[in-house]
């Protein structure tokens, strides 16, 4: 998920890259991370590909409370923090005159509950809320997908209840 919050590309030869550094502290019961990060120039200028992009940030964390803790449930609270001070001008020429921030605020739960009816059950929550400017103009938008699977199926495939906004 991080991937696509903080929009990062295929692999290639200039694919995007970071220097970045992570802190975490992990626990039997819970796990806490942090990471700072500045783009490189990597797929924007393919003969000094590793030199910083000054302008590009990219910071977050999580907090995962794990199955044990909360009698089979995985709970996870994260937020990614972009900003880009470059001057940028849209594929419509508009120039928006200041930096782009985005903050994605989000949470998941796993579930997985042994011996219910005839077989395992599992399901997943996932969802989050962007906000952010570009100049004069504001950006919302919201994510969400909700999954949940019968084990004891024929089919282990065999999806119960799939929803995705």
């Amino acid at each position: 998920m991080s991937e696509r919050l903080i929009g990062g590309w295929d692999w290639s030869n200039m694919g995007r890259r970071y220097d970045a550094a992570t802190v975490f502290y992990n626990t039997l019961g819970y796990n806490l991370n942090f990471f700072g990060a500045k783009a490189l120039s990597g797929r924007y200028d393919s003969d000094g590909g590793y030199d910083q992009l000054n302008d590009v940030f990219v910071s977050g964390g999580a907090l995962t409370i794990k199955k044990d803790t909360l009698s089979n449930l995985k709970f996870r609270l994260f937020d990614y923090f972009y900003r880009d001070d470059r001057d940028i001008i849209s594929k419509t020429g508009f120039i928006p005159g200041d930096n782009l921030e985005l903050n994605t605020l989000g949470a998941s739960i796993l579930g997985i509950y042994p011996n219910v009816g005839a077989g395992d059950l599992d399901f997943m929550l996932w969802g989050c809320y962007q906000s952010g400017d570009w100049g004069d103009d504001d950006q919302d938008a919201y994510a969400a997908s909700a999954a949940c699977r019968d084990m004891a199926a024929l089919d282990p495939n065999r999806v119960c209840l799939c929803i995705e906004k």
